[in-house]
């Protein structure tokens, strides 16, 4: 039953996307990037939520999301993956 709440509550409000960042203590910094875009971001350990607001279709916010990751680790080259 949460899977489904989930989906809803992404549905309504734009696709959430995963980054784990390969150094824990750098995840605030990620989250402030995406911040600054006007991303919003929330840590947990070693991973960053960000969620593309107006972005429904979850391909294109995540598109959108690896675009500034790959300009954010050519800039701190820190390792991430997104999942």
């Amino acid at each position: 039953m949460a899977h489904a709440a989930t989906a809803a509550d992404e549905r309504s409000t734009g696709a959430w996307v995963s980054v784990r960042v390969s150094d824990p203590g750098r995840t605030a910094e990620l989250r402030d990037y995406f911040e600054r875009l006007g991303v919003a971001a929330v840590v947990n350990d070693d991973t960053v939520r960000a969620q593309c607001f107006g972005t429904y279709d979850s391909r294109r916010a995540r598109e959108e999301i690896e675009g500034y990751v790959d300009s954010w680790v050519k800039i701190n080259r820190v390792p991430v993956q997104l999942t």
